[in-house]
């Protein structure tokens, strides 16, 4: 079982629930010093930089079960796992965190939880969604080289359900007009 430390967009709880895949520990709130989040210049991911005086709030999942732990490896892609002690309530705790990738530059400003979660939660849960559809959910490059299109796709489903419904309406739909069955996890690459 592992101690997982959370700084980013997986605070929110919508996504980690679907990223975790409901096997996830109730989150205690924990605290990182000697650190800052920063925000990834090209697709403004949140992400661990040391820097003296720093000081995040996160959240601690305690004990994650290897399933649980599996889906957030393949959710964070090319980040790797590293230990770092947190503070919490009932005193220090060894965790791990996602730092990452070495190629990672900081943008000038900082990453904020609340900004994201304003603009981006709703359609970061819907891709995580869509990511954990496939079976296997696709991870590392191929997850990144996929991310820019299923944040579309969700982008897209967002406007579209807060659209205004056609001024004319044939037929008015009802619960059970449709069945959806699925016959086989979806596969394949680019075309899927």
């Amino acid at each position: 079982m592992t101690h997982l430390f959370l700084y980013g967009t997986l605070r929110h709880d919508p996504l980690r629930a679907v990223v975790g895949g409901g096997t996830v520990p109730k989150p205690v709130q924990a605290r990182l010093t000697g650190h800052a989040v920063a925000k990834e210049p090209k697709f403004h991911l949140p992400f661990l930089v040391r820097r003296d005086g720093g000081v995040i709030d996160g959240l601690l999942l305690q004990d994650v079960g290897g399933e649980a732990m599996a889906r957030f490896d393949a959710y964070e892609g090319d980040y790797r796992r590293e230990a770092i002690e947190v503070l919490t309530e009932q005193g220090p705790v060894w965790a791990e965190a996602y730092f990452p990738p070495d190629h990672f530059v900081e943008h000038p400003e900082p990453w904020s939880f609340e900004a994201w979660r304003a603009a981006e939660g709703a359609m970061t849960v819907l891709a995580a969604e869509e990511v954990f559809a496939h079976d296997p959910p696709p991870a590392g490059g191929v997850l990144n080289g996929q991310w820019p299109m299923i944040l579309m796709r969700a982008h897209v489903q967002l406007r579209a359900a807060g659209g205004a419904a056609p001024a004319r309406l044939r037929y008015a739909p009802c619960d059970g007009d449709v069945t959806w069955r699925r016959r086989a996890p979806l596969s394949g690459d680019f075309f899927k």
